[in-house]
């Protein structure tokens, strides 16, 4: 769970966490799914070299941004 408590947790602010975690998990599929195809075309291999745990903190990173900015932008 993400550890950003607002000061007022309403139906907006839940809807635009769900938004925002489910744009993150699209995110950290496609990066699975298109690294190998990437590396394919600059590298001529099919292996890709990142670990879970950064992968992980790229999906967080990309969920507290996706987050700020529908709720600054909504």
């Amino acid at each position: 769970m993400a550890p950003s408590k607002e000061k007022i947790e309403d139906e907006r602010s839940m809807k635009l966490r769900l938004v925002a975690f489910a744009a993150t998990f699209l995110y950290g599929v496609l990066f699975v799914v298109v690294s190998p195809f990437v590396s394919i075309l600059f590298h001529g291999s099919f292996e890709i070299d990142i670990h879970a745990s950064q992968l992980l903190l790229t999906m967080f990173l990309w969920y507290f941004g996706v987050f700020y900015f529908m709720k600054k932008f909504n």
